[in-house]
């Protein structure tokens, strides 16, 4: 004689069967995630190199001749300092839009920067000193670069650090007493939360303004 299930039996195969597929969703699920945050690290990394790269070529121009000055002279060279922002000391990027901003503005300090290459990818060089740690020293050739490079898929028009945190619910931010104390805590806050990768690079300038 044949004895089929019970009610009972029934219910504890299903619920075994749920408990089973629950936990392997979540891990699938959680593997999705970790391999769209990598891939997303990645292509930071690998923007980060490329604004790098282009800052490294750009580095040192400013000290060529200039066709508007007389025969023979040269333009002055840029302090490391001059370089923060979009890392092209020859723009002034005080100036947003056609408007004038003033170097204490919050707009400015946490402003970030798109990099045309890759729509999605902003940048901003949040410190460049000499090997000295100076930042102020125009013939310096050595100089080094501390690089933040966010992933942003929104189509942003302009984009801060600050907007940035906002959207990731940041609470409890200190108050600051400069904005390079700002731009510090938000990229290392950003960077932790996995949205940035913080890049260290050293570029050699060429002396050109010696000649």
């Amino acid at each position: 004689m044949r004895r089929g299930f019970t009610l009972i039996e029934l219910l504890v195969a299903t619920g075994v069967f749920l408990f089973g597929f629950t936990a392997a969703m979540a891990l699938f699920l959680l593997g999705t995630r970790a391999r769209a945050q990598a891939d997303g690290m990645l292509r930071l990394s690998l923007a980060a190199s490329s604004i790098v790269e282009e800052i490294r070529l750009e580095a040192g121009r400013e000290g060529t001749a200039s066709p508007a000055a007389p025969s023979g002279a040269t333009t002055p060279p840029f302090a490391p300092m001059d370089y923060l922002g979009d890392g092209l000391a020859a723009i002034d990027s005080s100036v947003i839009d056609g408007t004038t901003v003033a170097e204490d503005d919050n707009t400015l300090a946490g402003r970030l920067f798109p990099y045309r290459p890759q729509p999605g990818i902003w940048y901003r060089v949040i410190s460049c000193v000499d090997e000295k740690g100076d930042a102020t020293d125009k013939l310096a050739t050595a100089l080094r670069f501390d690089l933040l490079v966010v992933w942003n898929p929104v189509p942003d028009l302009s984009l801060t650090l600050d907007e940035l945190a906002r959207r990731q619910r940041l609470s409890g931010k200190p108050e600051f007493t400069a904005a390079t104390d700002q731009i510090q805590f938000l990229a290392d806050f950003m960077a932790k939360r996995g949205f940035a990768v913080r890049e260290t690079a050293w570029i050699i300038r060429k002396p050109s303004w010696e000649r």
